[in-house]
């Protein structure tokens, strides 16, 4: 078997991490916006919640707690062959769908500003929000329609079988 080329499984956690470790610096209202960057590594949050470490330290924790979660999820889409241009797409449209419902539900965007300190805490969270939809609709679209290619297949070789009855049998 062929192996698949590695593309995702450097991209995501590239990505992801670069995302992460900024908006830890632009962390929206009450550190809101950054707890979702946190979701690759929400299994180590219990263990920064009750340890002792600085403050200054989590960003880091959280990205190599995330990276593996994020290489294995980028490994799991190189197999399945994810179509780059459909991954993409998809990251920038629902990137952008984050960024516009986010900023459309304040009246203005000095509003938003005002409320969670920086336009960059709105585009790092329609990042990271982005990427996690692209990836499941990913997913899931490419086993569609490789679900939907093989059944028409196997219909099509059913109906072939119907059709014509087995030449060999007259042998």
């Amino acid at each position: 078997m062929e192996r698949a080329p590695a593309f995702f499984v450097w991209v995501l956690p590239i990505l992801w991490g670069a995302c992460s470790l900024a908006q830890s610096k632009f962390p929206g209202d009450e550190n809101g916006f950054y707890v979702l960057s946190w979701i690759p590594a929400a299994w180590i949050a219990p263990f920064i919640l009750l340890g002792r470490g600085s403050k200054e330290a989590i960003p880091v924790f959280v990205v190599l707690a995330g990276t593996p979660v994020m290489v294995g999820i980028g490994w799991v889409m190189d197999c399945l062959r994810i179509r780059k241009v459909l991954w993409a797409g998809l990251d920038l449209a629902g990137g952008l769908a984050v960024l516009f419902l986010t900023l459309s539900s304040y009246p203005s965007i000095e509003r938003a500003v005002s409320t969670n300190g920086s336009l960059w805490a709105y585009v790092l969270l329609a990042s990271n929000l982005g990427l996690y939809a692209s990836v499941g609709l990913s997913v899931i679209l490419t086993c569609i329609a490789r679900g939907v290619r093989w059944s028409t297949a196997l219909s099509k070789e059913a109906w072939r079988a119907i059709k014509e009855p087995d030449r060999h049998e007259h042998l």
